[in-house]
């Protein structure tokens, strides 16, 4: 009969390997990430708009949902940014 060790039950995870981030740090990544993908997104929506975008017609209802799916996040996006508060892990450092 073989033994089964206590210790690989409750394993736990060693220290995490990823810096935290600062506040400052977090908040320039999440402009950078909505400023690129709001300047995707129109870019995309503008070729479309004048013909630039050629979709073929075996394509044309993915690429259809791929424009709903783009501008459902592009309201997302929007909503973090113009939302009252935001909730912090981290707690706020004494002034």
């Amino acid at each position: 009969m073989a033994k089964t060790s206590s210790r690989s039950a409750s394993v736990s995870p060693g220290p995490s390997r990823i810096p935290k981030l600062t506040h400052r740090a977090t908040a320039y990544a999440q402009i950078s990430l909505s400023v690129m993908f709001s300047a995707g997104y129109f870019t995309l929506l503008y070729e479309f708009a004048h013909g630039r975008v050629q979709v073929s017609q075996t394509l044309e209802d993915s690429f259809k949902m791929l424009l709903v799916f783009l501008t459902a996040q592009l309201g997302t996006i929007v909503s973090f940014w113009f939302q009252r508060q935001r909730v912090s892990e981290d707690p706020q450092p004494p002034k």
